[in-house]
């Protein structure tokens, strides 16, 4: 995979999520949540919008979820469900695909901490801001804090190309 494209972020996420966590996920029909994802033990309904983003060795390592998709979120998961925002980020870099779930109270409780979490995830202007590098350099020190807090899988891509 060397882009991620929407189709095949919410595919990934998918399958992280049924695959991987035993979590049971069906396509949501409102257009701003992508699943309704029920946990293992069947207690928790999540609402889970994918976001995606292709990152270029020339861009900076970081995404802003802005309030306004946030508010988007949470008023289509009403109190069923727990707004959540699962990102899958494709680092040309590194040539790794980083997936990162967690629920929208936990990431505000994050950017609200901001002695504890400052260093990668905070509140901007327009939004809450997840970092995973210096300027243009990924960190895996950044990248072991994320995992700290959210849920999170990295995936390497293979330089072999076996089709040809």
């Amino acid at each position: 995979m060397k882009i991620l494209e929407e189709v095949s972020s919410k595919a990934l996420i998918q399958y992280i999520l049924t695959s991987k966590k035993g979590y049971k996920t069906i396509s949501s029909e409102n257009k701003k949540i992508d699943f309704v994802t029920t946990s293992d033990d069947g207690t928790k309904q999540y609402g889970i919008a994918v976001r995606y983003r292709n990152i270029p060795r020339s861009e900076t390592r970081s995404r802003v979820f802005e309030d306004k998709d946030v508010r988007e979120i949470k008023d289509a998961c009403g109190t069923d469900l727990i707004p959540t925002i699962a990102f899958a980020v494709f680092d040309e870099e590194t040539e790794k695909t980083y997936a990162i779930i967690g629920t929208i109270e936990q990431m505000e409780k994050l950017a609200d901490e901001e002695e504890n979490t400052r260093e990668f995830f905070y509140n901007v202007i327009h939004g809450m801001q997840i970092k995973f590098g210096v300027g243009r350099e990924t960190q895996k020190d950044l990248l072991k804090k994320l995992e700290n807090h959210f849920d999170y899988t990295e995936i390497r891509t293979n330089k072999i190309d076996f089709l040809n």
